[in-house]
């Protein structure tokens, strides 16, 4: 264990315990994740399942240990008129129709500083042998581009739609276009990340697959403009995954290695580098801790490179309650160093329905500001307080629990 994770186990630790249990408000149906740990299958059922939507918990801080934050914390509308956060969210999820019998996937355009929803539509579901998997999406720094994947699975291959969604400057009309990107029938794409100027694609992905073991593994960037696709690919056992941007010019992601590894973790490769072996070309960088049941949280770079964005948390037994505590940090993404605390909440419940309860999700502005969840509270994180997004949870932002998806 490095002095990194001793300092956060102490720090936490001491934090859950002076947590008193009757301020703990118990844990929600956790928003959902731009990037989930695992796509899920969900089968049409006959009878309509209950659609639920997702509870915003208020996190408490524990008494006892001062917080840093002092500053008052603007109103939504405000940090939209001062670009703090974007102007818009959008919103992919999933809900059965026809009685039960199919499943209709749609996204929805938010206003950030009223919650209200300015625009929705339809995209065509990725039905196969009577599932779907749920969507994921990803965003442009512009706040008008996204990215939506959908995927299945065959018995011998797997299949990958991708669109392309152009929202208006006032949000209320988007655009859909179907990309062309090939992607090789023997191609598992785990999620992509779309650049912060829109051009290109960066794919985790892993190929030539067969008896439970992939040949390759790797990074696929694809410029959407030419349709030229470059790989950086390697044969050592494992796969990368949670790929996100770091600026213009570089992909950040999780190397999560098939044994004992020294290049596990969070790792940079610069797109500058020539197309090589993943693992020789990237670097590492400051990696959260991984959690008890192999879990590694999400983790984001900022556009700089000098910044881990990431959580960490830790469970806590009082008596006869359960609970954990959790913080979002900044790391030196060069020596790992603790840099800030930027939160810190507690919630009631096991153990293994919060370990993985509080992640980053997205970045801001210049890498600022990052809209997190963490404990069922989804939002954009100021000085130290998560501002939650208006209108969410709403009529347009409901499905299916756990087929949902978020990004700005």
């Amino acid at each position: 264990m490095t002095d990194l994770e001793d300092r956060l186990r102490d720090e936490l630790s001491q934090l859950a315990a002076v947590a008193q249990p009757e301020t703990v408000h118990p844990l929600h149906d956790p928003a959902p994740r731009r990037r989930p740990p695992a796509r899920r299958f969900l089968a049409a059922a006959a009878a309509v399942a209950a659609v639920a939507a997702v509870a915003i918990a208020v996190a408490v801080f524990a008494p006892g240990l001062g917080h840093r934050s002092a500053a008052p914390v603007p109103a939504a509308p405000a940090l939209v008129r001062s670009d703090t956060v974007p102007r818009f969210y959008v919103l992919t999820y999933q809900s059965y129709v026809n009685g039960g019998h199919k499943i209709a996937t749609h996204a929805a355009v938010h206003s950030s500083a009223t919650g209200a929803t300015l625009a929705r539509i339809s995209l065509p579901t990725l039905f196969y042998q009577g599932g779907a998997y749920s969507p994921s999406i990803t965003a442009a720094a512009n706040d008008r581009t996204f990215v939506v994947m959908e995927s299945n699975q065959t018995s011998v291959n797997d299949i990958v739609w991708l669109f392309r969604l152009q929202v208006s400057s006032t949000g209320r009309s988007v655009r859909v276009s179907r990309l062309r990107v090939h992607v090789p029938p023997t191609v598992a794409i785990d999620d992509v990340a779309l650049s912060p100027d829109g051009t290109r694609l960066a794919m985790t992905a892993q190929w030539d697959c067969g008896q439970g073991a992939c040949r390759h593994t790797g990074i696929r960037v694809v410029n959407l403009a030419t349709d030229a696709v470059t790989i950086w690919s390697t044969r050592t056992t494992g796969a990368p995954f949670n790929g996100s941007w770091v600026g213009d010019n570089a992909v950040a992601f999780e190397w999560q290695p098939g044994a004992a590894h020294p290049a596990a973790g969070y790792r940079v490769l610069p797109l500058s580098s020539t197309s090589a072996d993943l693992l020789t070309a990237s670097r590492p960088v400051a990696s959260p801790r991984t959690e008890s049941n192999d879990y590694v949280p999400d983790a984001l770079v900022t556009p700089d490179g000098r910044t881990v964005v990431t959580s960490e948390v830790v469970p806590y037994t009082h008596w006869f309650t359960h609970g954990a505590v959790a913080r979002i940090v900044e790391l030196n993404a060069r020596t790992g160093h603790l840099e800030r605390t930027l939160y810190m909440a507690t919630a009631a419940g096991q153990s293994g329905s919060l370990d993985q309860a509080c992640n980053v999700l997205s970045l801001g502005p210049g890498g600022r500001h990052p809209l997190v969840d963490c404990f069922s509270k989804l939002g954009a994180l100021v000085n130290g307080q998560i501002v939650s997004l208006p209108g969410f949870p709403s009529a347009s932002s409901s499905g299916i629990s756990g087929q949902q998806a978020i990004a700005w």
